[in-house]
């Protein structure tokens, strides 16, 4: 039996693990809304939940973070040059803001 078949009677949505939301999420594209439906909560419920496990679409998981983290402390030690080319690829991978 699929997760979405019945999932109030396998597990109630706050004992949900990530990995089950993630397949909910991503493997079988339900939204929010939908997932609310199944567990009887509301969608904001599922998109803090969701926010709360880094399954958020583009967010970053604490390692990456971390990682990101780490090499920002590390530019800061670079001679002005490395850091204008630095400046430049991190322009390169921005998302234009309106």
């Amino acid at each position: 039996m699929s997760m979405t078949e019945n999932p109030r009677n396998s597990v109630p949505f706050p004992l949900l693990s990530r990995e089950g939301l993630e397949k909910l999420c991503r493997e079988q594209q339900l939204t929010d809304a939908k997932i609310a439906e199944l567990f009887g909560v509301t969608a904001n419920e599922v998109y803090a939940r969701r926010k709360q496990m880094n399954l958020l679409d583009g967010q970053m998981s604490s390692e990456e973070y971390a990682q990101a983290v780490r090499i920002g402390e590390q530019v800061k030690h670079l001679p002005f040059e490395a850091v204008q080319k630095v400046q430049e690829i991190v322009e390169q991978h921005l998302t234009p803001r309106m």
